[in-house]
């Protein structure tokens, strides 16, 4: 008896066909589930670049801010400092000295803090790649911090108590410090994600 004919009697060549087509169904099918897995944590990456460079610009914007309220005050502690919503509900940050009173007086756009694609994506991520998932919630960790900066710099700029709106001259060397600590903790996913280092800033 030949192997072949002992391994059709222990196991008929139909059943063995059947099992090694199904074998090979199931290879290629995670194979391709390893691809899309891999598309779409591709996909997510640029959403969450693109959303990066957004807040970069957030980051620069408010440390522009604050670096102006502080060296305002300090050159001439009169400025007044205010916000100014405009039709469309944007904040904008103006600074008025004595002989501005009732000018447009100087500033600039308080832009807004994004993530949109990080609590849509998290979850998903958690499925796709548990090392990405942990790898984006850390590097995120901080934009919170980043909202807060942004709503007590809106706060103290339309407070009207002068009493209350003291605090907002102590405010930047808080702000820039918890600014820088946002900074450094997205650099290192950008780059990630990137393959350099977050220099782009994205306006929109």
């Amino acid at each position: 008896m030949t192997w072949l004919q002992t391994v059709d009697k222990l196991f008929p060549l139909t059943v063995l066909a059947a099992v090694v087509l199904f074998v090979a169904k199931e290879i290629i099918e995670a194979i391709r589930r390893r691809g899309d897995k891999a598309r779409k944590a591709r996909a997510i990456k640029g959403l969450l670049i693109e959303e990066i460079e957004l807040n970069h610009w957030t980051i620069g914007s408010l440390r522009d801010t604050l670096e102006t309220i502080e060296q305002q005050h300090k050159d001439d502690p009169s400025t007044e400092f205010a916000l100014k919503v405009d039709a469309s509900g944007g904040t904008h940050f103006r600074s008025y000295r004595p002989d501005q009173k009732g000018g447009a007086g100087s500033g600039r756009a308080i832009p807004l803090v994004h993530r949109k694609q990080f609590d849509t994506f998290l979850p998903a991520l958690a499925e796709l790649d548990k090392s990405l998932f942990e790898q984006v919630r850390n590097g995120y960790s901080r934009i919170g911090d980043l909202e807060h900066i942004r709503s007590s710099l809106i706060a103290y700029l339309a407070e009207e108590d002068p009493a209350e709106k003291r605090h907002l001259i102590a405010f930047p060397s808080y702000g820039l410090r918890v600014l820088r600590e946002v900074d450094e903790a997205i650099r290192p996913l950008y780059k990630s994600f990137a393959g350099k280092e977050l220099q782009k800033a994205r306006i929109r």
